[in-house]
């Protein structure tokens, strides 16, 4: 890839949190296929018990299951659940508008991580969260914002996908796409040949 445009870096958060790690062109998989599962780095040490077992996961402190738990009280993640969360943060329920934007901070601290670790030119964040708006990203921004002005460093550029709720799918056959193309457009050296037919 070309200096500058790689890596890409987009950030999903609903009821979980995950990413895909795009690398020269290839989506990052890892060792045993769980590269990109960033839900369960730890954000805060002894904050609220994850799914997973652990506490303070970024699942435990930013995904949407959690910040139902907490305004909703309950269990469960069905979508009465969820468009209640959504109403609530939108009427500017108090307690909602704390949860949310407590989990835009730490939304900013995986961002930072994320760039720290990666060195992305963008984080497009995505997913369900996306419909509490500014109220989630504004305070994840304002963490970046100053984690940057420590370091003298510009951060990565914070995008959001122009989807909607298909912005996985139109994601998913973009990269299919890119991939079927690629060989095409002179940039396929690097692909590996294909197998041949097996009949």
């Amino acid at each position: 890839g070309q200096a500058g445009v790689d890596p890409l870096i987009y950030l999903s958060i609903g009821y979980g949190v995950g990413a895909g790690i795009v690398v020269n062109g290839r989506l990052l998989t890892g060792l045993s296929g769980f590269a990109g599962e960033v839900g369960h780095t730890i954000l805060q040490q002894g904050g609220p018990r994850c799914t997973c077992g652990r506490r303070g996961c970024a699942d435990a402190l930013i995904g949407l299951r959690a910040l139902m738990d907490q305004v909703d009280g309950g269990s469960g993640a069905g979508p009465e659940r969820l468009e209640r969360l959504f109403a609530r943060t939108a009427d500017g329920d108090a307690a909602a508008c704390r949860a949310v934007a407590d989990a835009g901070r730490h939304l900013g601290v995986l961002l930072n991580n994320l760039w720290v670790a990666f060195d992305p030119m963008c984080i497009v964040v995505g997913g369900a969260a996306l419909r509490l708006g500014e109220r989630l990203l504004g305070p994840g921004r304002a963490v970046l914002r100053d984690c940057a002005a420590a370091t003298r460093l510009p951060a990565p550029v914070i995008r959001t996908p122009g989807f909607g709720d298909n912005g996985t799918a139109i994601g998913g056959a973009a990269m299919a796409r890119h991939h079927l193309m690629r060989p095409f457009g002179g940039q396929g050296a690097d692909v590996a040949p294909p197998k041949p037919a097996r009949f």
